[in-house]
């Protein structure tokens, strides 16, 4: 899949407090080509030098929400603007999607994430498998965060992933059992299938609480073979700013506060499958 901006939409969000809306020239956007990595580059500089909107902490999963209301597909896929999908996925998935489901409401498709080393690999995508493959075992690819966040990402049967080739269909169903998973993954576009807590904030286990919410309302949770994403460059460590927002989270009771909270509503919620999923226990590093 190429960065083909025709398709790409943005939200931008500014502080309520804010005494007027702040002046944001945009017409330098359209003066850069269609699929040129270069636009959205630009455009989150731009964006992240206005005060008010710098500023503001992020309301991940809101939007998330209000991202998800409006959608007409018949499926959808968690995913983030970094990441770049193999050439195959959407083929496969449009031809397969459908008998891969099962025709069960609570079964998400998962996709295996990678990272590749940008310094090395310049000009050429691995997008697909063969090339992602041949990366990897040059250690010039790895598990998508695998040093900041590995119990986040990593899923088993990696090995057997890439003895397979492109050999689609689902490799496996895995059972859920670590309250750190954050997987991605194709789910359908229906009201079985829970939203955002929007309690949690940028960065602090914000996807994790969804995964793990999808495992207590009883989802089946099916690792794809061959599709898979890539994000350009390996990530070797927190930024200080997200790494101070979490600190004070923590400290101030704050993060405490929200587990309490999201635990009574599950309980609630799903009171038969108090025992089916681990405790949830997400670590803050």
């Amino acid at each position: 899949m190429s960065y083909d901006t025709s398709k790409l939409s943005i939200h931008i969000v500014m502080s309520a407090k804010s005494p007027r809306c702040p002046l944001i020239t945009y017409r330098k956007w359209g003066n850069l080509l269609l699929g040129n990595r270069n636009f959205v580059d630009t455009m989150l500089s731009d964006l992240s030098n206005v005060p008010s909107i710098s500023k503001v902490i992020y309301p991940i999963n809101m939007l998330r929400n209000i991202a998800r209301i409006p959608l007409k597909t018949k499926y959808f896929i968690s995913g983030d603007i970094e990441n770049i999908f193999s050439d195959n996925y959407l083929k496969f998935l449009n031809k397969n999607v459908d008998e891969l489901m099962m025709k069960e409401k609570k079964t998400v498709l998962i996709h295996r994430r990678f990272e590749f080393d940008h310094t090395f690999v310049q000009e050429n995508i691995p997008n697909n498998f063969w090339t992602l493959k041949m990366l990897f075992f040059r250690r010039w690819a790895r598990v998508f965060h695998q040093r900041v966040n590995e119990k986040g990402h990593s899923i088993d049967g990696l090995e057997d992933w890439l003895r397979n080739g492109e050999n689609f269909g689902v490799q496996m169903d895995l059972k859920y059992n670590n309250s750190m998973w954050e997987p991605q993954f194709v789910a359908w576009n229906v009201a079985t299938v829970p939203f955002h807590d929007e309690n949690f904030i940028y960065r602090l286990r914000s996807n994790v609480e969804w995964v793990y919410e999808l495992c207590r309302a009883g989802f089946r949770f099916r690792v794809l073979n061959s599709v898979f994403t890539v994000h350009r460059g390996f990530k070797t460590s927190e930024n200080p700013d997200f790494v101070a927002l979490i600190r004070r989270s923590v400290q101030s009771g704050q993060f405490s506060r929200i587990i309490r909270d999201f635990r009574l509503r599950l309980d609630r919620g799903y009171p038969s499958s108090t025992h089916r999923c681990p405790v949830f226990a997400p670590e803050i590093e």
